[in-house]
């Protein structure tokens, strides 16, 4: 039986934060924020993982920004 090197297990944890870490956190933000939007970005987040996620955090939470002030 191979064992892990650090290799294999830093490859795990980038796969992990990109594939649930990373979604997860921009559905709760989306969930969170604002927008009018607010059901559609939930939906392209769920159903794009990782790419709706990173749409979400580039174009989505614009609007969101602004409440924060």
């Amino acid at each position: 039986m191979r064992e892990f090197s650090i290799t294999h297990l830093l490859l795990l944890g980038l796969v992990l934060f990109c594939s649930i870490i990373f979604p997860l956190m921009a559905l709760i933000d989306a969930a969170k924020g604002t927008s009018k939007n607010k059901v559609l970005w939930i939906a392209i987040i769920f159903f794009f993982n990782f790419f709706g996620a990173l749409i979400y955090w580039l174009v989505g939470r614009t609007g969101n920004s602004k409440a924060v002030q």
